[in-house]
């Protein structure tokens, strides 16, 4: 680092004061420097993910600083300086954005300059969406995207077991197209219990993806301030451009790109169920890499870790579901668990033997957790060769 800040120094010094002195402006360009994020999303099985980046910049350039920021304003990650790679790992769910720069050194009419290229970036980190019910359609090209292959009904149509209640949330996708003139992918917005009938010309709210020769875009189907009206507004958009449904209280918004920034507010507000169900026109019509912070429902499972994480996991009502990645005793199917207050490992607030849950056919276990009251807890759990392994969680 400090070589680094040397050079960068002398560069400064030596270049920056020749252009002062003979009253020289920079005449080319700044180099192009981009960030490029690769994010592997959380799963109904493991509830933390990781994002990795490479940044592609002139030979000689080095990051100077690097940061990823989560949502609270923290740092979830900071990659220091010196190498344009690098991995953030056991992020929890949610938004988070990289800050930093990197420095660039350029040459311009036999004239060397040095300077320092500004990085701010969003990424959004979601859970896989599975799938529970497909008409007409097929996981690809990986199991949380799909696409139609078949013309049995009208529309295809894809529904998962993710979904909230209630609460802020939001969903992610891109469309994808098939070799057609008539391409249409259609994401419903609300809680879809069936994939029976559907026709866009009904009082549905949709966000309709269309690809057409003056461009690609969506619209948006959507109840207006009174109830029962429906009115329809059309947005542009780039052919990989990722749109995002996001909702804050009971208002929704649209999102698209790697910008934070609201491009629509639907004027109907909507506080109930959400799931995600995406219906297809033509063959080869589907969405790619469909994520959430939609949990699965009964079906999320936290991982322990032999170190403590800062990730923490929430219970599910009052069952703490986990699972241990390690060989356990096979004959009795058992882990001894220990649970503490975050703030306090002095004092034990549940302890047993935890029977495996036998009935999911691996090493998952689901521990009653009700007794507890709202908070922050550590769970340590030690095998039969005394190895310990533990989880953050939190008792709502």
């Amino acid at each position: 680092m400090m070589k680094n800040n040397l050079r960068f120094l002398l560069l400064f010094v030596v270049f920056g004061l020749s252009s002062v002195l003979y009253g020289q402006r920079r005449p080319c360009a700044v180099p192009t420097v981009t960030l490029i994020p690769t994010v592997t999303h959380a799963t109904c099985f493991d509830m933390v993910g990781d994002i990795s980046f490479s940044i592609t910049a002139p030979d000689g350039a080095y990051v100077h600083s690097l940061k990823l920021i989560d949502e609270q304003g923290g740092t979830a990650y900071d990659h220091g300086d010196g190498s344009l790679s690098g991995i953030a790992t056991g992020l929890s769910v949610g938004m988070y954005r990289f800050s930093g720069s990197v420095v660039v050194e350029y040459e311009c009419d036999g004239l060397g300059y040095i300077t320092s290229v500004e990085i701010d970036q969003n990424v959004w980190l979601g859970i896989e969406t599975v799938w529970t019910e497909k008409t007409d359609m097929v996981s690809f090209p990986n199991s949380y995207s799909a696409k139609r292959n078949a013309t049995t009904t009208t529309y295809g149509g894809v529904r998962s077991s993710n979904g909230i209640t209630s609460g802020d949330g939001w969903i992610e996708l891109s469309a994808v197209y098939g070799n057609t003139t008539n391409n249409r992918v259609y994401l419903l917005i609300g809680e879809t219990n069936t994939l029976g009938g559907f026709s866009p010309s009904s009082d549905l709210q949709y966000i309709e993806f269309y690809e057409g020769s003056g461009g690609n875009g969506i619209q948006l189907k959507y109840e207006t301030s009174t109830a029962g009206t429906y009115a329809t507004t059309s947005i542009s958009t780039n052919q990989d451009d990722k749109i995002r449904l996001v909702r804050t209280g009971s208002t929704l918004t649209i999102q698209k790109g790697s910008s934070s920034s609201t491009v629509f507010t639907l004027p109907q507000s909507y506080s109930g169920p959400m799931n995600i169900a995406v219906r297809t026109l033509a063959v080869d019509d589907g969405c790619l890499d469909v994520v959430s912070t939609f949990d699965c429902r009964s079906e999320i499972y936290a991982k322990l870790d032999r170190k403590l994480r800062g990730v923490r996991y929430s219970a599910t009502g009052n069952m703490l579901k986990f699972y241990v990645a390690e060989e356990y005793d096979d004959q009795t199917n058992t882990l001894d668990y220990q649970v503490y207050k975050e703030d306090d490992r002095t004092i034990s607030f549940l302890s047993g033997t935890q029977i495996k849950s036998v009935a999911h056919g691996d090493n998952r276990f689901d521990l009653d957790v009700s007794s507890l009251t709202a908070g922050a807890y550590i769970l340590e759990v030690t095998n039969k060769k005394k190895e310990k392994f533990y989880l953050r969680f939190l008792k709502k």
